[in-house]
């Protein structure tokens, strides 16, 4: 690789982490027993799944790996959402385990800001949006012959398709 290659992508990374902000202050959830508590954590849970879906996966990987513990162990107990994945709508997850949490966060985010949405074609096309956004900032993702399916939907504004397909043909 050449010594132009090499300072370009210094400056790209240096950049993606200047412009990164720090993860939202995680809620205390080691009092999270009853529905009232989770409630009370609602926003600032939300603020953590904002920068989860936003952050690129390379920026702040230890803030990334809590604020999942933290979101994801909300996420198991309120009582107000449910996160229902299919996952044969993501079977890159075979290759990589960890891209099943920003299609989480993405889900769950999204019927966090519009409570009344039921469609599971929706959300998992909101996990996935989530997702891809996530994949076009990482370089070597983006190279995963794994993931060109979905990006390829996501690319061309096709994700619905691409969900539908997955979703209903294992009902047929």
């Amino acid at each position: 690789m050449s010594i132009h290659r090499w300072v370009g992508i210094c400056v790209v990374l240096l950049c993606g982490e200047l412009n990164a902000q720090p993860c939202p202050d995680l809620p205390d959830y080691s009092w999270w027993k009853k529905a009232s508590d989770y409630a009370v954590s609602r926003d600032s849970v939300e603020k953590v799944l904002t920068w989860l879906c936003r952050t690129p996966f390379a920026v702040f990987p230890i803030e990334r790996s809590e604020a999942n513990a933290c979101v994801l162990f909300w996420i198991a107990g309120a009582p107000d959402l449910i996160v229902d994945i299919d996952t044969d709508v993501m079977p890159f997850v075979k290759e990589n385990e960890e891209l099943l949490y920003p299609v989480i966060h993405g889900m769950a985010l999204y019927q966090l800001k519009h409570p009344k949405e039921k469609d599971p074609v929706k959300l998992h096309m909101e996990g996935l949006k989530t997702l891809a956004a996530l994949v076009d900032q990482s370089e070597s993702l983006r190279k995963e012959r794994y993931l060109r399916e979905v990006m390829r939907a996501y690319h061309r504004d096709k994700l619905k398709e691409y969900v539908d397909e997955r979703i209903y043909s294992t009902w047929r």
